[in-house]
């Protein structure tokens, strides 16, 4: 048994003992608390620092997919600028690109603005060359850069890929015109028409087709159905105007033109057809109506007045299908 001077030694030892665990203790805590790091400490931090400031992949998915139903908003609301705005929002952050090319490209055509819409059309058929939809968008800007032939290629890639694609068929039937194989043109129309036989668009094309052939019966009973199937389409109620005129009824002519566009509008197109047929009081007396009815704004018909031999009418042409901004 220790002596009282033993046992008062042992436990100064173990104080001693405890003092010394404690001091050095706390001098770690107090040597990590004022920053003393390894070597390869700071890129560990850095490291650290990237991973707080860079959200995770999900949220980046997430932040593309918001960006892009602000677009589809915007789209519905008629408002392609701001669309435009999200979409491309949207593509910098989306892993799956090809759909957000596709709406962007396709408000480009709606601006007509095509080559920006050709560069997005073709980002799509270099990931996805089976996509139908990317080479009817590059058809559509082809047309408007009247590149036939590229939009002959491109319509007929998209239609080998997806022969239900009526904008396609429709296209192919703007080429035929330009190339004035009026026969070819109606059966591609025809076909697009078949497809969707609620698109008064496509009956408009067919039926102004026929008008350029010299078939004026035929171009009226189809822009009829057209108006049937949109009473408000300004393009199929000028050329059935048009058609009554070069058929030799003008009363029926103006009445269509008037339906179309404001006085002024329809005695421009009025005077036209009457210089078309050779009846140039006619078209002088109506030229000057337009200019009476709106003298600023009808600088073209001064110009028709002027020169009688030249076509300015208002609105008589074909659709080339690129309105519709739909994101379906």
């Amino acid at each position: 048994m220790k002596n009282r001077s033993t046992q008062g030694q042992d436990r100064l030892i173990f104080s001693m003992f405890l003092f010394f665990v404690i001091l050095i203790n706390g001098c770690a805590k107090r040597v990590d608390t004022v920053g003393f790091i390894s070597p390869d400490a700071p890129s560990i931090q850095m490291k650290k620092r990237q991973a707080a400031s860079e959200p995770p992949q999900g949220e980046v998915a997430q932040d593309a997919a918001n960006y892009e139903a602000d677009g589809d908003k915007a789209i519905a609301l008629g408002r392609a600028d701001e669309a435009l705005s999200a979409y491309l929002k949207a593509l910098s952050l989306s892993s799956n690109p090809v759909l957000i090319h596709e709406k962007i490209g396709r408000i480009y055509l709606w601006k007509g603005q095509p080559e920006p819409a050709i560069t997005h059309f073709k980002k799509i058929v270099e990931s996805d060359p089976r996509n139908g939809k990317a080479y009817e968008g590059l058809g559509l800007a082809y047309l408007k850069k009247k590149q036939d032939e590229q939009a002959d290629d491109a319509f007929r890639k998209a239609i080998a890929i997806n022969p239900q694609m009526a904008a396609a068929h429709n296209g192919l039937g703007l080429v035929m015109d330009r190339k004035k194989d009026h026969p070819a043109a109606w059966a591609f129309y025809r076909e697009a028409i078949r497809l969707e036989p609620e698109n008064a668009r496509y009956y408009n094309n067919l039926g102004f087709s026929m008008l350029l052939s010299g078939d004026m019966d035929g171009a009226i009973t189809i822009l009829k159905l057209a108006l049937q199937k949109d009473p408000a389409n300004k393009r199929a109620r000028n050329n059935l105007g048009y058609a009554y005129g070069l058929r030799g009824d003008f009363g029926l002519a103006f009445e269509e033109f008037r339906l179309a566009q404001d006085e002024g509008g329809a005695y421009n197109n009025l005077g036209y057809i009457y210089n078309q047929s050779g009846r140039y009081t006619q078209a002088m007396a109506s030229f000057e109506k337009a200019l009476e009815s709106r003298p600023i704004w009808f600088r073209r018909a001064a110009k028709n007045r002027d020169s009688l031999s030249t076509w300015k009418g208002s609105g008589t042409d074909q659709d080339e299908d690129a309105e519709d901004l739909s994101t379906k």
